[in-house]
């Protein structure tokens, strides 16, 4: 080879490096400056509304603790009634006409519609989109739906969504947090409109707080599987906070029981509620439960463990396999192609490189409705549930010694929380899964935004940041709210509910409520007097 032809192979070869290195460089460079995916925000539900930005728009409080009071009050003597001679048809027609009246505009139609003129308060714009979101919060991109419809009919309006806020960010992928009914819309979504195309928009995926494997109590009520037991219900009252759980069905439970607890002592309100609750499962509770609920495919996507047994529970008159024809169709797509898929979806998406986590609450029982009330929970959704499969004590008890050193033999032991009640390993995304104990279900303290935020732009695991491992506590009240480190000092290793720091005046209970109960606990004692003279 000549000399000159040698020179002329380097001078090439380097210039090839350089050029290699050129686009290196600017590689990483627009890497640097590129704007992390936008993150959608898919909340539990919205407020719902009569004649949505009509001139006569009123919102539909439903389920607000203000108008199941009102109910409950109104109530009270035909079930005394009932209790006392026996008139349960009275008292199921007149409390069903109540319930109805309170929760007016909220049932769709029997093909699971709306067709009331109902419906939420939603909609965007340009300047709805041209948000920075290098310095996003969460509520830079809520997406508003309706919590009714189908999760796959809801899927097609975040699809429209999605694609809006993709066009005007100019992303080419979007990240996505889902809370509570909000991870079952999303996983509809993500069936529907990612998996054929391999997720190719998706970033990053968040369910927090999931309901999509089922919430226990809506699933007893929708089955007619309500249980009532003395222990449980001992506990609910003993640890009942309204400062921690604000739900308007844990104030009326509580407030249910405190009644029978004070008439006829803790041993007997168990066979109290349950007499009352055989009386009326098949005419009140599957009347309104027919009329309201179970209208809705959007709260059926809730029901899991029990799905074939409420649907016979609920559509149990002759025909109504043809007049539900179109509503059955709904909950069964929703069931077969989403929830019963939903491991392998998420396991398709992180074969697609997907960055996908869940966080879990947890600390508190079950609403003791429903079998097994003990289990680990943020009083709605079981942590086995959220997690998709983490190993669970009970409420006030711990994971076996035998089974934590086998554990650790294996060497899973640091998948062990500190307080000894679960086992994160055994989850679906054990890497990927956070735990906060003393968080309750209704409550979302500003605490826990930051770190939904990292794991999707950062796609951290839990061994990323010491002060995000993956297990951790809630501390502190109001706006002092705070996630720490999990520790053996600071939670209790024998399993006993801890507190969620020092309530604030003002925060410690409801004083309506308790003064409606003692109004309620003298009408109750005087009905039993009577009662007593009665049979004498």
């Amino acid at each position: 080879m000549s000399y000159t032809k040698n020179r002329r192979l380097k001078t090439a070869a380097a210039l090839l490096l350089a050029l290699i290195m050129l686009f290196s460089c600017a590689s990483a460079a627009l890497a640097a400056t590129q704007k992390p995916a936008p993150v959608i925000y898919l909340s539990g539900r919205s407020n719902l509304y009569k004649d949505p930005h009509g001139p006569n728009e009123r919102r539909i409080d439903y389920s607000s603790e203000e108008t199941l009071k009102n109910v409950v009050k109104k109530a009270i003597p035909y079930a005394a009634n009932a209790m006392m001679f026996g008139d349960w048809d009275t008292y199921s027609n007149r409390t069903y006409s109540l319930l109805m009246k309170a929760f007016d505009g909220f049932p769709l139609n029997k093909n699971g519609e709306v067709d009331n003129n109902t419906g939420v308060l939603f909609g965007y714009d340009r300047t709805h989109f041209e948000k920075n979101p290098a310095n996003q919060t969460l509520s830079s991109y809520i997406f508003s739906y309706d919590c009714r419809l189908s999760p796959l009919e809801v899927a097609d309006q975040l699809h429209k969504y999605t694609e809006d806020l993709k066009k005007m960010t100019k992303a080419t992928k979007v990240s996505f947090v889902g809370r509570c009914l909000g991870a079952n819309v999303l996983m509809a979504y993500l069936y529907k409109y990612q998996e054929e195309k391999n997720f190719s928009g998706v970033d990053s995926v968040v369910l927090y707080d999931s309901s999509l494997n089922g919430v226990d109590a809506l699933d007893a009520a929708m089955s007619g599987t309500i249980t009532f037991e003395n222990d449980a219900l001992a506990s609910f009252l003993d640890n009942y906070d309204p400062s921690t759980n604000s739900e308007s069905l844990a104030a009326m439970l509580a407030l249910a029981l405190q009644l029978l607890q004070g008439t006829y002592g803790i041993k007997m309100t168990s066979k109290v509620a349950t007499n009352f609750y055989e009386h009326t499962r098949d005419t009140l509770f599957h009347k309104f439960l027919k009329s309201t609920y179970a209208t809705t495919p959007g709260f059926w996507s809730m029901v899991n463990d029990h799905y074939d047994e409420a649907k016979a529970y609920i559509f149990n008159e002759k025909g109504d396999s043809v007049t539900y024809a179109k509503l059955i169709k709904k909950i069964d797509n929703f069931r077969k192609y989403v929830q019963l898929r939903a491991p392998k979806i998420i396991k398709n998406m992180r074969a697609a490189g997907v960055n996908v986590a869940c966080v879990c609450k947890y600390g508190f029982q079950s609403y003791p409705l429903c079998e097994d009330s003990f289990r680990l929970s943020d009083n709605t959704t079981s942590l086995y549930k959220q997690s998709f499969g983490a190993t669970c004590s009970k409420i006030n008890s711990t994971l076996s010694t035998s089974y934590i050193n086998g554990r650790k033999n294996l060497n899973y032991g640091s998948y062990i929380s500190p307080d000894k009640q679960l086992d994160a390993s055994t989850g679906l995304l054990r890497n990927n899964t956070w735990y906060i104990k003393n968080l309750a279900h209704a409550d979302f303290p500003a605490c826990v935004e930051p770190l939904l935020l990292a794991i999707c732009r950062e796609h951290i695991n839990v061994f990323k940041y010491a002060k995000w491992p993956q297990f951790m506590m809630l501390t502190g009240s109001g706006s002092g709210k705070q996630i720490v480190p999990m520790t053996a000092s600071n939670c209790d290793p024998n399993g006993q509910i801890t507190t969620n720091g020092d309530i604030p005046e003002g925060e410690a209970g409801n004083p309506g409520l308790l003064q409606i109960l003692k109004v309620f606990q003298r009408l109750v004692n005087l009905l039993n007097t009577l009662l007593n003279k009665f049979l004498q």
